[in-house]
């Protein structure tokens, strides 16, 4: 990385001591914070093309920067759909066995094949474009992984919170979908929109983190 770019810490606030024991958790919102500004440095040509291409960039910088601090076992993953050693899904609510609705974040911060307390550090939903629909959609997904929903309505091709408003295309009776009992929920999430003129990081923090 150039020696301008920002630097992620590990500080008291960043979360339990991971399984080797002794050292904080990544600073993985830092973390994050510096893989953007590195593709707003470097990359601006690839702002405004596609969501994919960005993700990519993301997820190069995210890596270098997590080889920089070794030592807590996390990784950066791309579209990863475990959680622990199980498929990442939604289940219906109170029905266990019932609705499964396959979630899978653009990219996380974890330790994979953990699923404790401190092992999902982050999940990150990219966009190149404001759409209400879209913000609607990831909101309701990063507030259910971090912890901040019990549940979202789950409409045929899309995530809704009970209470938003309603839309012409909603299903008559959506399902109420909630994470699985055994999986924890992430420390933060972020809703990253990358445009032209500047990212909007909209974050979610998992309600016990600083308990």
């Amino acid at each position: 990385m150039p020696a301008d770019a920002p630097r992620p810490s590990r500080g008291h606030d960043s979360g339990p001591a991971g399984p080797t024991g002794g050292q904080p958790t990544l600073d993985v919102k830092e973390l994050f914070q510096a893989a953007v500004a590195q593709v707003y440095k470097d990359d601006h040509a690839l702002l405004g093309t596609t969501e994919r291409v960005l993700v990519g960039r993301l997820l190069i910088y995210m890596d270098r920067l997590l080889e920089e601090t070794p030592g807590d076992g996390l990784h950066v993953d791309l579209d990863f759909e475990r959680a622990g050693r199980d498929i990442k899904s939604l289940h219906q609510y109170g029905t266990p066995g019932a609705l499964r609705r396959k979630i899978v974040p653009d990219i996380v911060v974890h330790r994979r094949a953990h699923n404790g307390p401190s092992d999902n550090l982050l999940a990150v939903e990219a966009k190149i474009s404001e759409g209400t629909a879209g913000w609607l959609h990831d909101r309701a997904k990063l507030a259910v992984l971090t912890g901040n929903a019990e549940c979202a309505l789950a409409h045929r091709r899309y995530l809704r919170l009970p209470g938003d408003r309603p839309s012409p295309q909603d299903d008559p009776a959506p399902a109420r979908v909630a994470l699985p009992q055994d999986m924890h929920p992430y420390r933060l999430g972020v809703w990253a929109c990358l445009l032209p003129g500047g990212p909007d990081l909209r974050w979610f923090e998992r309600p016990d983190t600083h308990r």
